[in-house]
């Protein structure tokens, strides 16, 4: 389960299991309980239609939110008198920014005091209408990376496309109480990360950890950023989802698409500035976290009598998909070395992408007419080659989907 990470405690459940399933439910002895390992399956097939399939399943991990036990450190409260005034962005910008919501003592009262989203007694928050990005307090780890905390505290999820920005300054952050709160805190931030919603949506009430180093060094999904240096080597101010234009860094613009950020909508765009805390510490788990894409490859060899050749034909599934999930069914082919072997396997093509909406359905196996993946249509000549690799990505929406069985079926075919 990849976490946010910020500098308020919450406490996250786990589950395992096996991640791939043999017919029996078995877990191969090769396979352990982590995702991500490519098992060989080898199929034994005489001329004529063989089928390879295999069955996967998935369990869900929540994160959870438990009692408040540190609060961010000095200043903490980005307005200009100790109350402050509930709605989305009101018009006199006494607002709370860091993740903090105004927490009203009655759902008649138009005026509060500024809390943390994740504490308990938040209940008292109103979350305003549509998607509303914010920033928790950031931290930097005992290793010196940087986390920032980037929530939606909207009552609707994000959108599936689209990137969201966290840009990040040396100077001060601006003054709440006048509108300057929803000003850019520069127009050319010197640093900055990008989470790509198309891969990392965010839900409505969870938080995405932005892991500078990570992020940086490619290897966290669905974020980049300009350097794995940026946030560090002292305090900073923070901003997601600044207004338009922002300059991106160079490091950014070419994943960006363009040189400028276009501001994404929200509905409340006062509450966007943060602050990271460079001191090097604990940072804790903090809030409620969307589950984190998972992802599988295996790999199939097509065994046929001498004389004959296999001939990749079909991919057949079934999924259950929670609102905003996906399961991306992608496959590439690799020839046979003389010694038997796999060879280089070419770049994944797309067979399928199951969505709540989309063309591809949750469910499309061999009882549903017309609905069969043509494998021979999307490897063109690779599809006769013996080794076939499936890679198999599932995408959380309000929670992550599930993959019960899927069927990938070749013909032998007498040899040229």
């Amino acid at each position: 389960m990849s976490a946010s990470y910020g500098r308020l405690v919450s406490q996250p459940t786990s589950g395992s299991g096996c991640a791939v399933h043999a017919d029996n439910g078995v877990c191969p002895s090769d396979q352990g309980a982590a995702a991500g390992s490519d098992p060989l399956g080898t199929i034994d097939a005489d001329a004529g239609t063989s089928e390879v399939s295999g069955e996967f399943t998935q369990t869900t991990v929540q994160g959870s939110v438990i009692a408040l036990s540190k609060l961010p450190p000095a200043k903490t409260i980005a307005q200009a008198s100790p109350t402050c005034t509930v709605g989305a962005q009101p018009a006199d910008n006494q607002v709370c920014s860091y993740d903090y919501c105004c927490a009203a003592a009655s759902d008649t009262s138009t005026t509060g005091t500024c809390e943390p989203w994740i504490k308990k007694g938040s209940a008292a928050c109103r979350p305003a209408t549509g998607a509303d990005y914010t920033a928790g307090i950031g931290c930097q780890d005992a290793a010196g990376s940087v986390h920032i905390p980037v929530c939606n505290r909207g009552n609707a999820d994000s959108p599936s496309s689209g990137k969201l920005l966290i840009a990040g300054y040396t100077g001060a952050l601006n003054a709440a109480g006048t509108s300057a709160v929803s000003s850019n805190l520069g127009a050319a931030p010197p640093e900055a990360c990008l989470i790509d919603l198309a891969i990392l949506p965010i839900p409505a009430g969870s938080c995405v950890d932005v892991d500078v180093a990570r992020a940086a060094g490619g290897t966290l999904d669905g974020v980049s950023c300009a350097s794995a240096s940026d946030f560090a080597n002292g305090n900073h101010a923070a901003m997601v989802n600044p207004p338009s234009p922002t300059t991106l860094p160079a490091a950014l613009a070419k994943t960006y698409g363009a040189s400028s950020y276009e501001q994404l909508g929200e509905s409340d765009k006062s509450n966007n500035q943060s602050f990271v805390y460079s001191q090097l510490g604990t940072c804790s788990i903090y809030g409620v976290q969307p589950l984190p894409p998972t992802a599988n490859m295996l790999t199939y060899k097509a065994t046929c009598q001498p004389g004959y050749a296999p001939q990749w034909t079909q991919l057949t599934y079934s999924t259950s998909l929670p609102a905003g999930s996906e399961v991306i069914f992608a496959a590439g082919t690799a020839p046979a070395l003389t010694d038997g072997s796999a060879g280089v396997f070419g770049d994944l093509m797309t067979i399928a992408d199951a969505k709540t909406s989309g063309p591809d359905p949750a469910v499309c196996d061999a009882e549903t007419p017309g609905c069969a993946k043509d494998l021979a249509a999307v490897l063109g000549p690779a599809r006769f080659n013996p080794y076939l690799q499936l890679g198999i990505k599932q995408v959380a929406g309000t929670s992550l989907p599930t993959l019960k069985t899927w069927h990938v079926s070749y013909t032998c075919t007498p040899a040229s």
